[in-house]
């Protein structure tokens, strides 16, 4: 009996050491397939959230070259001007022209106005400039002979004639005169007087503009302006009151101090007869063209117009005046319809 008891006993210890292991085991496995779930899980939100980035940047490195494209675009697109005017210019010959209202500062109209070409005679405006800068007035110069035998308009002076630097100016200003030019550069040496008039273009910041000679005279690839930096340069030569008064008179004597010679100038610039013409310069050569720096004042309306390589400068400038008249009156009425 006791025997069959204790056989009974260990049985049941057995038989609950065995249930106990199971348990174990179960919970164990319970355990490791929950952090295998775990483990699956965070790993596929760290993948999720890798690809994600991944796809992130593809899409930021595909968009990249698409913005540059884009910007580069816009970079390459012509600046739109302010558009002061409402009726189209009017056809012209001239290669490069500018139309300014010289009241607001504003362009008109303009084309090719950074195109370089051959100035002619507009040159004399910078050797009149650094004459002024350089020179009183009323300082006597001789004619040197070389002087009289120059190409271009001429004055007529004779070798050794003695002027003052104003009758020289006015000989340059109102009649285009060569010989008055070369007069003017031979004070300090032409080599000096040409270094001084392009380094005089570049404190005007005319950056597309090379003197090579101070009369006008073609130098291909040399000679060079542009509409821009002509208005750059007049605009320099408007602070100086005899520049305005020259550049305006349709005749005028000068004497030589020397011989006594009279010689009488007549203006190049036909349209000084036009009322309100305030004058500037004309220039003409067979390479250039026809061309004219042209200044209008009147009743508060001040226009500025230069035309280059023109086959009718006084024409095509006649015409662009006209025209700008016309336009600044219509833009301010559309101000004063619209309040502006």
């Amino acid at each position: 009996m006791a025997k069959t008891k204790a056989k009974t006993n260990k049985q049941q210890n057995h038989s609950q050491n065995s249930t106990y292991i199971t348990a174990v085991i179960a919970g164990i496995c319970v355990s490791l397939v929950i952090a295998g779930a775990v483990y699956r899980i965070n790993n596929k939100q760290s993948l999720s959230l890798q690809q994600q980035k991944e796809e992130l940047q593809n899409q930021t490195a595909s968009s990249e070259p698409q913005k540059n494209s884009t910007q580069k675009q816009d970079e390459n697109k012509p600046k739109q001007e302010k558009k002061l005017y409402v009726d189209e210019p009017p056809k012209v010959t001239a290669k490069a022209f500018s139309v300014e209202n010289m009241a607001t500062g504003e362009r008109l109209y303009g084309k090719n106005t950074e195109l370089k070409l051959p100035p002619a005679s507009i040159t004399k405006i910078m050797t009149a400039l650094v004459a002024l800068d350089r020179y009183p007035l009323d300082k006597a110069v001789p004619v040197p002979p070389e002087c009289t035998t120059v190409e271009g308009s001429k004055a007529g002076f004779k070798p050794y004639e003695v002027f003052t630097v104003e009758d020289l100016l006015s000989a340059l200003l109102i009649k285009s005169s060569a010989d008055a030019a070369c007069t003017l550069a031979s004070i300090d040496g032409h080599d000096t007087f040409l270094i001084a008039m392009n380094q005089k273009a570049k404190e005007l910041g005319m950056n597309d503009t090379h003197f090579q000679n101070e009369i006008g005279l073609d130098s291909p690839d040399a000679q060079l302006s542009t509409i821009d930096d002509i208005n750059k340069m007049v605009k320099s030569a408007l602070n100086y009151k005899i520049f305005q008064i020259l550049v305006g008179t349709q005749s005028k004597t000068i004497k030589s101090l020397s011989s006594g010679n009279k010689y009488v100038l007549h203006n190049t610039n036909d349209l000084l007869s036009l009322p309100g013409t305030v004058g500037i310069k004309t220039g003409y050569t067979e390479n250039a063209g026809q061309c004219l720096a042209y200044l209008y004042e009147n009743n508060g309306e001040e226009v500025l117009i230069t035309v280059l390589g023109s086959q009718d400068r006084f024409g095509d400038t006649k015409a662009l005046l006209e025209w700008a008249k016309e336009q600044i009156k219509k833009v301010n009425e559309k101000k004063t319809e619209f309040g502006g």
